[in-house]
């Protein structure tokens, strides 16, 4: 359907802002195209959303606004001022996200933010069958095991809970507090900031994946498509690559272009690992995320391999098809909108079509109504023991003379040296630990300044003959991806390590380039210098 349609037809609505270069885009209004739970009352409050999606090349936004149970699309546009190379921390993308929210006169408007989902991590873990603060320490416990960094530093979101005979199943969303404290100036009008679908990918081996053979996950967004190489739960290669020159709008959606592009780099990929892991059996290619059937027919032809395709947003939308249609039309994130809340100064992610999260916070409020009554039992009860306390002091006194004059039994005599063994070994462990303190930390914020597409083969650390405190580095690695992003990443790679570890650079040599059409390897190896305090 044209602009011009839409106008006549009046199915659309087009209009400017004053926002430096804004370009709105026309859309069709379906109606109802998603249902908030009635019981999730805090969401009556807000009036209007303003959802700005960070991750893709033009930053979009879309305006809804929201009766008791529908929401209607109101406007969308791009923001042209910033594109996907500037960072979703950088104070620029706040700032323009503050300012496009005053220039379009919206008073009582919430905003709900949409970042990279490289962010973010999700995962599907197990825990005890425990209540109240018990469970959130045994969620913050095995967070502590998956992310590369201090759950302290880190906001942790309980996106579903499942009980079953094992044990609980459920899923956990960890992000930096950094990529959510950067808006907090925005105050009440932010309404939460949840991760896109790329964040959802790497909870998928674990479960939908048969062990024993090396699998494929591919999924992608409008911009970037990765490659995964799953070899059982283990992700042991990735690759991502441009989608633009093939998805540019939805009038150009063009199906044989994206099995054609995929197609390429897959092969690509493809042998790229048989050099790493020479002889691994290949299993099923899992097509992540909806829309894929469109592809996956031409994969299975072009691969030989079985083709498999997995929705896992069907357990976090309240209406698939209405997700399918709007994915369709329009591939943008804006569904997960629905069922993301801000309550005070904590993120929660409530899908609307998950009703355990409510029913626990239910039986949560019950259970204090509970604990009062149970309370006020004991109170009485414990008036009625004070009359016997009296009777049984004298009995306990007696107990108490003979508990002392009892002599250690040798079975208790000889958990004395046991104790004391494990005691020297906890200290022992504790020192080690403390002598450990720097390069612990130097390992730590190495990891955060490597980015997509890089890769490392090799890491040396010595101390200066001279200087204690200076640590000389050096590094080995290659860059494996789309040859127009190579040299810019890895400039970005250098410059993340002098900002983020303090790198002193002395010498970057780049050598055995490798080019196939849009794709590039480029060996290098890094010397430089950091200093400890």
């Amino acid at each position: 359907m044209t602009i011009d349609k839409m106008e006549k037809d009046g199915t659309g609505v087009i209009q400017k802002t004053p926002f430096a270069q804004n370009e709105d885009i026309a859309l069709e209004r379906p109606a109802d195209v998603f249902i908030l739970d009635e019981k999730i009352s805090v969401s009556f409050l807000t009036r209007k959303i303003l959802c700005v999606d960070l991750t893709d090349k033009h930053f979009k936004y879309a305006l809804f606004s929201r009766t008791r149970k529908s929401v209607e699309w109101l406007r969308a546009g791009k923001l042209f001022g910033l594109t996907y190379q500037t960072s979703s921390h950088d104070r620029l993308v706040s700032e323009g996200v503050k300012k496009l929210s005053e220039e379009l006169n919206l008073k009582d408007v919430k905003i709900l933010l949409i970042i990279s989902g490289f962010d973010f991590f999700l995962r599907r873990v197990k825990v005890p069958d425990l209540k109240g603060d018990d469970f959130l320490k045994a969620i913050k416990w095995e967070c502590d095991k998956l992310i590369p960094y201090s759950v302290d530093d880190a906001y942790i979101n309980i996106l579903n809970i499942e009980k079953t005979e094992e044990g609980i199943y459920t899923y956990v969303v960890v992000n930096l507090k950094s990529s959510i404290d950067d808006f907090s100036f925005l105050g009440d009008k932010l309404l939460g900031v949840i991760p896109s679908p790329l964040a959802f990918s790497k909870s998928i081996p674990g479960k939908l994946m048969p062990g024993g053979v090396t699998n494929i996950l591919i999924h992608w967004g409008d911009l970037e498509a990765v490659i995964d190489f799953v070899h059982g739960e283990r992700f042991e290669f990735s690759n991502s690559f441009t989608m633009a020159d093939v998805i540019i709008d939805k009038e150009m959606f063009d199906p044989a272009k994206i099995s054609e592009k995929i197609e390429r780099n897959l092969h690509n990929t493809l042998d790229f690992y048989s050099g790493y892991y020479p002889g691994r059996q290949l299993g099923e290619i899992v097509l992540h995320g909806p829309g894929w059937e469109v592809v996956a027919d031409d994969l299975t032809k072009a691969t030989g391999l079985k083709t498999r395709c997995e929705n896992p947003y069907r357990d976090l939308i309240t209406n698939e098809n209405n997700l399918k249609k709007f994915w369709d039309n329009y591939r943008c994130d804006y569904l997960l909108c629905s069922g993301a809340i801000r309550l005070k100064d904590k993120n929660y992610f409530l899908p609307t079509s998950i009703k355990t999260i409510y029913k626990y916070n239910k039986l949560k409020s019950l259970s204090k109504i509970m604990s009062f009554l149970i309370a006020s039992l004991l109170i009485m009860l414990i008036g009625l023991s004070w009359l016997e306390y009296s009777i049984m002091s004298k009995k306990l006194k007696v107990i108490r003379q003979k508990i002392n004059e009892i002599e250690y039994s040798q079975a208790y005599s000889e958990t004395i040296p046991l104790a004391k063994a494990v005691n020297s070994m906890v200290v022992l462990v504790s020192k080690l630990k403390q002598s450990q303190t720097w390069p612990s930390n130097l390992l730590k914020v190495f990891s955060l300044s490597v980015p997509t597409g890089v890769y490392l083969n090799s890491l040396e650390l010595s101390e200066d003959n001279i200087d204690k405190s200076l640590i000389r580095v050096r590094v080995e690695g290659f860059y494996s991806g789309d040859i127009k992003r190579s040299d810019m990443q890895l400039a970005r790679f250098v410059e993340n390590l002098w900002h983020i570890c303090g790198f002193e650079k002395e010498m970057f040599e780049k050598f055995a380039e490798k080019t196939d059409g849009l794709y590039k390897r480029s060996s290098f190896v890094l010397t430089g210098s950091i200093r400890v305090k």
